[in-house]
């Protein structure tokens, strides 16, 4: 399925702002959260006046959306911002020029407008000089495809029911495997796709740690040895750094 990159990068998402996935998102999305909703049901559209063409404004409304939701709405969980074709319904600016994006919540849908109307005010208090964010109506839905909700990317669309990846044993396995169940982590290695080597090295490396002596134990150790034949050289060199950051978080919420 390759949720796992969501996890990854609350290891590696740092800003000059500091951590920007709050311990009680990561919590929520690492134990507790669970799909409940349709993508087209979580979608806000909205255009993006860049006044400053040089602004990495992509990044930067990014960020701005994931702190505040991070630190202010934990429960909505993970964010897809995705840039949609140049807007052609409505007229140029005389200065800068018009990006208009897709927004789709993993969860709080219901409370998706809410919660974008907070989002665009903290944004513009940190970057309202160089941009400006305004909704506009949603005519043709975003419908999710294997992969992704567009197609380029892996790794999105199981965080909705009418995900082509979504699977609803996807979520348990792994909320129990976060917890130090070693059958569980073991059980999270099919769970991901056949090409996802990296994200395959690591729950079995994790189960292999977790597991009790036994035969299973045993066959986690060689299987593991198998898939690591398949990893990049970059990333055989940062793996194990990030088997022990798991290691770590595991060890965190199984003392809770």
């Amino acid at each position: 399925m390759g949720i796992t990159a969501f996890i990854y990068r609350n290891t590696l998402g740092l800003t000059n702002r500091g951590p920007l996935f709050s311990d009680k998102l990561n919590r929520y999305m690492t134990l507790e959260f669970i799909p409940k909703y349709k993508a087209s049901d979580c979608s806000v559209r909205f255009n993006v006046h860049v006044k400053n063409s040089q602004f990495e404004h992509n990044k930067a409304i990014h960020n701005a959306f994931y702190r505040y939701v991070s630190y202010n709405e934990p429960t909505a969980g993970f964010l897809y911002l995705l840039e949609m074709p140049a807007p052609t319904d409505i007229q140029k600016p005389d200065v800068g020029y018009i990006i208009r994006y897709n927004l789709t919540f993993a969860d709080q849908c219901d409370r998706r407008i809410e919660i974008f109307q907070a989002m665009v005010a903290y944004a513009h208090d940190l970057h309202g000089n160089v941009f400006s964010i305004k909704q506009v109506p949603i005519k043709e839905p975003i419908k999710p495809v294997k992969g992704s909700l567009n197609n380029q990317k892996k790794s999105n669309s199981g965080f909705w029911i009418d995900g082509p990846d979504y699977n609803p044993d996807y979520w348990p396995t792994y909320h129990k495997a976060m917890r130090g169940d070693g059958v569980a982590l073991y059980a999270m290695v099919e769970l991901q796709d056949a090409d996802e080597h990296q994200s395959r090295y690591l729950f079995m490396s994790l189960a292999e740690t977790f597991l009790p002596q036994g035969d299973l134990k045993d066959k986690a150790h060689n299987e593991k040895e198998g898939i690591f034949k398949n990893l990049y050289p970059d990333q055989k060199e940062r793996i194990e750094q990030v088997i022990m950051n798991w290691k770590q978080k595991i060890e965190k919420y199984q003392s809770e």
